[in-house]
């Protein structure tokens, strides 16, 4: 394996893990999936619905971000999270994640979901790279560059296989990695 390849989860483990700790005021309810890895059959859709998540998400300040997934430096998982206020049950937060998740899995495939993943996933160069940008944040140009060179990402590649998403690839995920049964 190339350095610095995040090692995947190992699948399977499809079990709930509860903690419950005593008086708390509140918690955290996190869903967690082991992602798809660069050059895997679903890793193009499955950053289509993690560009979806993150759009919706948008940036809330705070202890829990909405989606955790540090598309570079460790994208071996993907977690959806949600604060747990005191007097909620955690069903009722799971529930609201999975809506989220359902959200983000619609197969409808417009082509500004192309594009906002396109965007997502800029620093991994599938599109040009502002000027701006590498002006402002040479070291996230240059952490993009080398992530997907240890990853074994071909950026123009990849650029095609996220333009050629479709429902089928959707249905996929969400039958599979992303299925509540699971």
């Amino acid at each position: 394996e190339p350095p610095g390849k995040s090692k995947r989860p190992e699948r399977g483990a499809d079990q709930i893990h509860k903690l419950k700790i005593q008086n708390a005021d509140e918690g955290v309810v996190c869903l967690a999936y082991a992602a798809p890895q660069p050059g895997e059959k679903e890793y193009p859709a499955f950053l289509v619905v993690v560009a979806r998540l993150w759009a919706k998400a948008g940036f809330k300040p705070g202890p829990v971000p909405p989606v955790y997934f540090p598309i570079l430096e460790d994208p071996s998982t993907i977690a959806l999270q949600a604060p747990l206020p005191k007097g909620k049950e955690a069903e009722e937060i799971i529930r609201e994640i999975e809506q989220r998740l359902a959200g983000a899995l619609r197969l409808e495939m417009a082509p500004a979901d192309r594009m906002q993943t396109l965007q997502t996933t800029a620093l991994m160069g599938t599109m040009g790279i502002p000027e701006a940008l590498v002006e402002n944040n040479p070291y996230g140009v240059a952490l993009g560059l080398a992530r997907c060179r240890q990853l074994g990402i071909d950026s123009k590649e990849l650029k095609s296989q996220i333009e050629a998403v479709g429902p089928e690839d959707l249905k996929a995920l969400a039958t599979g990695l992303f299925d509540p049964k699971r």
